[in-house]
């Protein structure tokens, strides 16, 4: 019996170790030529998994993050610019605004609409942003430094 309880305990032991954080916080600031963006979106695309998107509003340049899986993962940083009735022209679309925005209530939307700052097109595509983090277990601070090197966003 006691070896029964012994080998019970270094199961349990054991399975502990392994089952270390497997999700993190990531939280920073957001710079435009140094200067706070007021307001906008952070995407960190999870490059892990089934590859979940996660969405942050920026607020007064700053983003937070919660329960992101570990691992390498992709920011992208977009603006909105207020809405103008009509049709979007086709260069307003941008391949993030086709995905849900997960905790984006409608009231947020329009919060952000008073303090747009436009931003290089490249920092909203994945694949141009430059933008790459490898999440870790527990608090993360990666601030986003977002120069301008070409023309800002319409």
């Amino acid at each position: 019996m006691q070896q029964l309880l012994l080998s019970f305990s270094l199961l349990v032991v054991t399975l502990n170790l392994g089952c270390g954080a497997r999700v993190g916080n990531l939280s920073g600031e957001v710079l435009l030529d140094n200067t706070p963006l007021p307001a906008g979106r952070v995407s960190v695309l999870c490059e892990v998994d089934d590859k979940p998107v996660h969405f942050s509003i920026i607020r007064e340049g700053r983003y937070r993050f919660e329960e992101i899986p570990v691992g390498p993962a992709i920011i992208t940083v977009e603006t909105f610019p207020p809405s103008i009735p009509g049709p979007a022209p086709p260069s307003a679309a941008a391949p993030l605004n086709e995905l849900p925005v997960d905790g984006m209530e409608e009231i947020e939307k329009v919060e952000l609409l008073g303090a747009y700052i436009p931003i290089p097109a490249r920092f909203r595509d994945p694949e141009k942003s430059g933008l790459k983090v490898t999440i870790t277990g527990g608090e993360q601070t990666y601030d986003l430094h977002l120069q301008k090197g070409e023309e800002a966003t319409p």
